[in-house]
């Protein structure tokens, strides 16, 4: 549920800054779940008829991957699809 002040900020057009966590504490919480291809990075054809709160957006950034709750479009490399839902779109993953 989003609190009080997470909808202003939304409102206003201001972004949280993001909270990371690592790959490992990634696979623990959400566990990702492998393309049809076999891949673990889905296909933008692919994650059509999946739950938008269970995408993740894989970009890069400054030589660095990323793993980001929700749909991007800036750097982006594919999608990482998982069996839980992420509840925070603040939420980014150092990808190795």
């Amino acid at each position: 549920m989003t609190d009080y002040n997470d909808e202003i900020l939304n409102h206003y057009g201001i972004e949280k800054q993001a909270k990371t966590i690592s790959e490992n504490e990634f696979e623990r919480k959400y566990v990702s779940i492998d393309s049809p291809s076999g891949s673990t990075i889905w296909e933008h054809r692919e994650i059509r008829d999946q739950k938008k709160n269970h995408v993740w957006t894989v970009v890069e950034a400054e030589d660095s991957m990323y793993v980001m709750a929700g749909f991007h479009r800036v750097n982006m490399i594919g999608y990482v699809v998982t069996e839980k839902p992420w509840r925070d779109r603040n939420l980014q993953v150092e990808w190795d």
